[in-house]
């Protein structure tokens, strides 16, 4: 028997039957595993939704909707109830300016046409009192008034730019019960002119002048003839800055300014009135009416505001003092040769009298203004120079407030500068040279009740300046300054 034949068809099945095991193994594995089979045990077999259509729909049947929930209700603002008073109505004039009846407080607003002056003021007031501010349009304050238009009525005058936006703030003090006009219209000109060399001009009312000094210095600017009316004075310089104004200190209602103008440059001198007025009004170059006074000073009884030229017969510490004044506040200025302010003072020597000590050179040109605040009066003007304590020291008495003393010390060397039998003020001492340079300075260091001690080292032949005084600037007393070498 052949057996090689069998042999062979068994190795033929054997691979067939491997290869249909490992499929059945694949596809198990498929469906067991994985969901990629429709029939896989993975799979989701969506159900579809029936189709309806009108052969088959039930019209007792209704499909099932769940309606959307309703948002809720926003809450209703409560109403907020402002405190605040209200806003004043806002108006406008023209840009060219125009008039507008005011009767209430009012925010006006105003663009000019074209760049340059502007006046805006009030007239036919009536019973009220009107006054002005003047805001640029991010609400800072440009200018303000009350009564410069006379009779209670307010006037500003100002440089403003075409096409910017200006609010004018109208009001009242008071209540009114007519109100007032208000107007603003372009300031074209300066209509009243000073000559350059100064002069004489009639006033009438509130009025302005333009005014160009032919020479740089002091100006005296002052009113007079006025009668019962009462002048003021306001001096403006070339960019508007205020730069002299004064009520009432040419005596009397009058009104005088001593100012320092600049030759060439225009200025604008500005006269009112409280209440309605007239009078004539003088702008004159240098310092004004002048008296002499001799080289050692000397005492005077004034009656008004005087202003004296004075050349010191000696450099050294020279005294200005008021006293004894009646029903005045009288005050001190010192001025240069070229009309420079150098110090001025108006209560120091108390009971509202002036005093001022001052280093001063020999033959150089001063002048000295005693003056009044508000009504003439009657007072006592006093210049000498300051006592000298001898060069090998000694003491000297001190009378009320402050006194002043030269010292030039023989020698060289340590100095002591004691007070005492202060009684019951409290004495300090200061202690400068000739230039102003502070040397030394003390209070209570005498360790005796309130006297004072200085010990500093002094040059011979150089000259010092002792200050002696109260504590309190206005504490009377009666106190003794020794000094000595140690």
């Amino acid at each position: 028997m052949n057996t090689s034949g069998a042999g062979s068809k068994k190795k033929i099945w054997i691979p067939i039957v491997a290869a249909v095991v490992v499929l059945i193994l694949a596809v198990g594995a498929l469906w067991w595993f994985t969901d990629i089979l429709p029939f896989s045990r993975n799979s989701s077999i969506k159900e579809q939704p029936p189709v309806i259509t009108p052969d088959n729909r039930d019209d007792n049947e209704r499909p099932s909707t769940s309606p959307s929930p309703r948002p809720s209700p926003s809450p209703t603002p409560t109403p907020t109830v402002s405190t605040e008073p209200p806003a004043p109505p806002v108006l406008s004039i023209p840009p060219g300016g125009g008039d507008l009846h005011v009767t209430d407080t009012a925010e006006i607003e105003f663009t000019p046409d074209s760049s340059g002056m502007w006046t805006i003021y009030t007239w036919d007031n009536g019973d009220s009192d009107p006054f002005l501010t003047l805001k640029d349009s991010r609400g800072k304050t440009i200018a303000e008034d009350d009564d410069s238009e006379g009779d209670y009525n307010a006037r500003i005058t100002e440089s403003l730019e075409a096409g910017v936006k200006y609010i004018i703030l109208a009001d009242f003090y008071g209540e009114s019960s007519e109100g007032y006009i208000l107007t603003v219209e372009p300031f074209l000109e300066i209509l009243h002119v000073i000559p350059p060399e100064g002069g004489e001009v009639s006033v009438t009312g509130a009025m302005e002048f333009d005014f160009t000094p032919d020479s740089s210095g002091m100006w005296q600017i002052f009113t007079w003839g006025s009668g019962r009316s009462d002048p003021y004075l306001d001096v403006y310089g070339p960019y508007g800055e205020l730069v002299g104004y004064d009520d009432d200190s040419g005596g009397g209602n009058d009104a005088h300014v001593s100012v320092s103008l600049e030759k060439g440059v225009t200025y604008s001198v500005r006269v009112g009135f409280y209440g309605e007025g007239s009078c004539m009004m003088t702008v004159e170059y240098g310092m004004g009416p002048v008296e002499w006074m001799p080289g050692d000073g000397g005492e005077y009884r004034l009656y008004r505001a005087v202003r004296f030229e004075f050349s010191p017969g000696q450099s050294g510490l020279w005294e200005m003092r008021t006293s004894d004044n009646v029903n005045c506040d009288p005050y001190i200025e010192v001025y240069d040769q070229f009309g420079n302010l150098i110090e001025d003072d108006d209560d120091s020597a108390g009971d509202l009298n002036a005093m001022l000590y001052l280093f001063l050179e020999e033959g150089e040109t001063y002048y000295i203004n005693a003056d009044l605040y508000e009504d003439a009066g009657e007072f006592t003007l006093s210049v000498r120079l300051s006592e000298t304590i001898p060069g090998d020291g000694g003491s000297v008495q001190v009378v009320d407030f402050l006194a002043g003393f030269m010292f030039t010390p023989n020698q060289s060397g340590t100095w002591e500068f004691r007070t005492s039998d202060n009684g019951n003020c409290d004495p300090v001492l200061y202690i400068m040279d000739a230039n102003g340079d502070f040397v030394g300075y003390d209070d209570d260091g005498a360790g005796d009740g309130f006297n004072a001690l200085i010990t500093e080292v002094l040059e011979a032949g150089t000259m010092y300046i002792i200050f002696a005084g109260g504590y309190d600037e206005y504490e009377g007393g009666t106190f003794t300054l020794t000094v000595t070498r140690k």
